[in-house]
């Protein structure tokens, strides 16, 4: 049984887990291994695939080279995959650059608001 690295991938990001360091925290293993399966590098051992198919929420066949166009066509433009993957890293880069902006603002709100706060003290203190 041969192992698709590109399918390893796609299933991965199928199954919601962004980062490689994740599943192999949640298997036990290192990144390391993680990143040269999904490379093509090296193939995980049995037991270790019936986990990914359980993890993925798929078959062990799902992992498997095959004939088919799909499988020809991503392996041809692996760069579908690595956009993927960049798409969802500049949506990342957004909507942290949209909370930086918000707790700014909640910050010269605040900001804002002790200021009033120390003028109200101080002129009840200065009428008194």
């Amino acid at each position: 049984m041969k192992i698709d690295a590109i399918k390893l991938r796609k299933l991965r990001l199928r199954a919601g887990f962004r980062y490689q360091s994740r599943v192999a925290e949640i298997l036990g293993i290192t990144r390391n291994a993680v990143c040269q399966w999904e490379r093509g590098q090296s193939s995980p051992q049995r037991k270790t695939l019936k986990a990914l198919a359980t993890l993925y929420k798929c078959n062990i066949t799902d992992f498997c080279e095959s004939d088919s166009d799909e499988s020809r066509e991503s392996v041809n433009h692996p760069e579908s995959v690595v956009n993927h993957s960049v798409l969802e890293d500049m949506n990342l880069i957004k909507a942290t650059h949209s909370i930086q902006n918000l707790v700014k603002i909640r910050d010269d709100a605040l900001s804002f608001v002790l200021s009033l706060n120390k003028q109200i003290e101080s002129h009840f203190n200065y009428a008194a």
